[in-house]
Formats: structure tokens, C-alpha cells, sequence
């Protein structure tokens, strides 16, 4: 589960940097770097800042330093959330896009699945087999069949993973799902190569599927929104796009 201090020891090992060396960078002194990172003693919010500078972090990285830094934020009950949908009224939102040929989803932060359109429940076979979680999906056999260079996707799955897990990290259902995740050799490897941190995907940075039925493929541009104003529910949509990825074998 990712880990304020452990996240610090990591960027300072990845820029190998000593104590005595990072310490400047931050500005503090080395005893307190040390003190920091071996009796785990939280840092003020200044350090915090002086992390982000002097390790010259992304702005992905910077948040993920101060989610981690911060206190962790509980998840709401699944079926509190999907009760929450049904009582708005939003679930109509599925069939309209249905409707357009779109894909759509109700996805909590971390990534499961509260409501679909069958268009969505089609792209995502066996997805049930998961959990219904769709970061836990991505790593099944069926996802690398299906997932047109699923090699290049994976690095991104498992940085958004790390960014989920870590505002969570406390919550029952996201220890659940890193127990999940780590029944995989990729995640665990990919989790261990990079420190790379991701909080979504652009829109023009196209997925690449296979049909599960045809075999016919198209691409998908996924956009979501937080659309109840909250960190509790996203909707996800699923543009089909001529397919524009990579050869196919």
C-alpha cells in the first residue's frame, strides 16, 4: 500500500541522491531527512513543498506526495452509492448513451463498477470474475486478448492504481483490491519499475479494443466526469473512434 515515507525513501533513491546530498535540495538538514524517513516522523507542510521543489516531482507525483502526506479518505459502502444513483434518477443517463451508441459506466474512485449500459457490460467480459473492478480487470487474460497493445496500457493502469490506493489506503476496500492487484507478476513488477503516478487519461490519448464477439477493432476515447460533484461517483463514457492503433498482428 503506498506510503508517505516509503514514497520519499523511493524518489530519493530513484534520483540517487544521499541524505547529505537531497537534503539541500529539500531544505532541511540531513539529520532531520534522516529522522524523517527512518523514525517516520511527519514532516510540516513546508517540507512537504520543499519535497515537491527539490525532487523537481511532476504535478501528479506532487499531489500524490501530499495525498499521502495528508490523512488517508474513507470510501463510501458500494451499495450506498448505488442507492445514491438509483434515487437521483441518473441511472436514464445509460440508456441515452446506449441509445448513441456510447459506452457508459458508474465508477466509484477506485474504480468499480456501480452501474453499466450493455454496451460497457460487452466491452468488459468476465468482469464480474473481478470484483467488478476494472483496475483489477485490466491484468486478466481476457483483458490482454482483448486490449490492442496491452503492454503500453498496463504502465498506466498500475500508476493510477498507485494514485487510488494511496488517498484510500486506509479503507477496507482498497486493501481488498490491492490484495487483488498483487495476484499479478505484472502489477508487481510494473509497481516496482516506475514512480510514475497517474490521475486520469486524456480524452485524445485513445484506448485500442478488440470486439469480444468479432474480434472487429475500433478505438476508444474514455472520458469521465465527476458527475455528482463529489469524490464518490464518476460517469465514464466510451467513444467508439475508427481503429487507429497500432498494426494488428
Amino acid at each position: 500500500m503506498p506510503d508517505f515515507f516509503e514514497w520519499i525513501w523511493e524518489l530519493r533513491e530513484r534520483l540517487v541522491l544521499s541524505r547529505d546530498k537531497a537534503a539541500p535540495l529539500i531544505g532541511i538538514s540531513a539529520s532531520y531527512l534522516t529522522q524523517i524517513e527512518t523514525k517516520r516522523y511527519p514532516p510540516e507542510r513546508e517540507v512537504v513543498d520543499g519535497l515537491v521543489i527539490g525532487y523537481e516531482l511532476n504535478d501528479m507525483q506532487a499531489r500524490h506526495l501530499r495525498e499521502l502526506w495528508e490523512p488517508p479518505v474513507d470510501l463510501a459502502p458500494l451499495d450506498e452509492l448505488r442507492t445514491r444513483l438509483i434515487t437521483s434518477g441518473q441511472l436514464e443517463l445509460l440508456n441515452f448513451h446506449q441509445h448513441n451508441g456510447t459506452l457508459a459506466v458508474y465508477i466509484d474512485y477506485t474504480w468499480h463498477v456501480l452501474a453499466a449500459n450493455p454496451s460497457a457490460v460487452r466491452a468488459f467480459p468476465g468482469l464480474n470474475a473481478v470484483g467488478g473492478n476494472i483496475l483489477s480487470w485490466f491484468f486478466t487474460p481476457i483483458a490482454q486478448e482483448i486490449i490492442v497493445g496491452w503492454e503500453h496500457v498496463a504502465p498506466h493502469i498500475v500508476a493510477t492504481a498507485k494514485a487510488v490506493l494511496g488517498r484510500h489506503r486506509n479503507a477496507p476496500r482498497a486493501q481488498h483490491l490491492l490484495q487483488q492487484l498483487r495476484k499479478s507478476s505484472d502489477v508487481n513488477r510494473l509497481w516496482r519499475d516506475n514512480i510514475d503516478v497517474a490521475y486520469g487519461r486524456p480524452p485524445t490519448e485513445l484506448f485500442h479494443w478488440r470486439d469480444p464477439t468479432t474480434s472487429e477493432p475500433f478505438s476508444l476515447s474514455i472520458q469521465t466526469s465527476d458527475h455528482f460533484g463529489t469524490q464518490d461517483i464518476f460517469l465514464s463514457c466510451g467513444f467508439r473512434r475508427p481503429y487507429s492503433g497500432p498494426p494488428l498482428q
